[in-house]
């Protein structure tokens, strides 16, 4: 027997990780429990210091009707056999071993908590993720928007902008994002060696497409594994996996579709996630809000947050610290405000909901800058300014202080390749 603490405990962890919380009540089955029993494990419970979005209750047969019997049996105990030589001899582990064995669970406990650490500083409230980890390529894209040519010493100047923008980084919790996009081949080596350079969080990013037959299952399940693998892999080797499943704005499908989209990959990653036992409360989804696609008519911000945070409350365990958004194309201003609405929104969000940022938060910078240094003063103004909406966005706070002119322009390129 364990104490009722270590039942309720183990049981609402295992809940946090996997009932999303648009789940209004959990309503536990004695199991053969004593009927004290029963009611001691549920009061502890609803007792535990921790987050819990659901209502626990009970739902009892012989735990709620059988001190009320008249005719109770009596349950005899079930004795021990004692066969001779029924039992194999077991030898004690030698003190060698022994030793090993707590070392490796000591090291594996040390970076589970880490991990968990590390996820809930990212998930401070007010700070966000600048996506500064562009290839080459993408960045080339930023620096010829601007006429400026994609070599080193331009690129360097860019993220030194960004990077020493004053009194920015505190509504940032961090700029070393690593990305692995080739595969799994070595990974957990690559992994290895980004911890010990410094890194605490890596990202690995799937895209899906709606269209007639769009995503395909076939599709949404081998993304899903992917990121799975790859969390697992982070995680194995002290890294906070950002998992971003991103589905794309391309087409005229309206929000609606995108809705019962978005819901289908979470389901299919959390579950995937799972099946890896990766620990959730070291984890970040980055995914897509839920939005018209680019050829479809607009709609208000307010619709957006019903629309996403609905999605998230279907799919996104309660374990699972913070979700920080990608812009998907929007405007500097749309990301925003579309995140501050829900942030608004009066429902249960057991995540920190926050941004990962990356034209969203360095266009209009990159706009004002232009390549000049006479213009690095003014651009870290823009950069700071959007930091402080953004951050504003997360605590629902955002008056629209940073809206018109260049934050305003759309960011979308129709088949947008990174």
């Amino acid at each position: 027997m364990v104490a009722p603490e270590v039942i309720a405990e183990y049981t609402v962890t295992t809940l946090r990780r996997t009932v999303p919380p648009a789940v209004l009540g959990i309503v536990f089955l004695s199991g053969g429990q004593s009927e004290e029993e029963a009611t001691v494990n549920l009061d502890a419970m609803n007792k535990l210091e921790v987050l819990k979005p659901w209502t626990l209750a009970f739902s009892f047969g012989r735990a709620f009707q059988q001190s009320t019997l008249k005719d109770r049996r009596r349950i005899a105990k079930a004795q021990e056999a004692s066969w001779p030589g029924a039992r194999p001899i077991l030898r004690p582990p030698s003190a060698i071993t022994q030793a090993v064995v707590l070392k490796d669970w000591l090291r594996r406990a040390c970076m589970l908590r880490e991990l968990i650490q590390n996820a809930k500083y990212i998930a401070t409230p007010g700070k966000g993720i600048l996506a500064a980890d562009e290839s080459t390529g993408t960045i080339g894209k930023r620096l010829a928007s601007i006429n400026v040519e994609n070599i080193e010493s331009n690129r360097q100047s860019l993220r030194e902008l960004l990077f020493t923008s004053p009194n920015a980084l505190p509504f940032l919790s961090g700029i070393n994002g690593e990305t692995t996009t080739q595969g799994f081949d070595s990974l957990g080596a690559r992994c290895q060696q980004y911890y010990k350079a410094g890194a605490r969080f890596a990202k690995w990013r799937a895209v899906l497409k709606i269209g007639p037959n769009e995503p395909s299952e076939l599709s949404i399940q081998q993304n899903a594994q992917g990121l799975a693998r790859y969390a697992i892999i982070c995680q194995e080797n002290g890294l906070v996996p950002i998992i971003e499943p991103e589905i794309l704005t391309d087409g005229s499908h309206d929000i609606k579709k995108c809705a019962t989209v978005t819901e289908t990959v979470l389901a299919a990653v959390y579950k995937a996630l799972n099946d890896q036992h990766v620990l959730l409360e070291g984890t970040l989804l980055k995914p897509n809000m839920v939005t018209p696609a680019s050829d479809s008519p607009k709609v208000a911000p307010e619709v957006i947050a019903e629309y996403t945070v609905t999605a998230l409350r279907r799919t996104v365990p309660p374990a699972v610290p913070v979700i920080v958004f990608l812009s998907g194309g929007q405007s500097e201003e749309e990301a925003t405000v579309n995140l501050d609405a829900m942030n608004k929104l009066e429902v249960l969000k057991p995540w920190t909901l926050a941004f990962s940022f990356g034209q969203a938060l360095q266009q209009s910078t990159l706009k004002t800058w232009g390549g000049k240094k006479e213009n690095v003063a003014k651009a870290q103004e823009a950069f700071l300014a959007r930091c402080k909406a953004n951050s504003e966005a997360t605590l629902g706070k955002y008056t629209g202080s940073g809206a018109g002119g260049l934050a305003s322009e759309s960011l979308y390129v129709k088949g947008y390749k990174y």
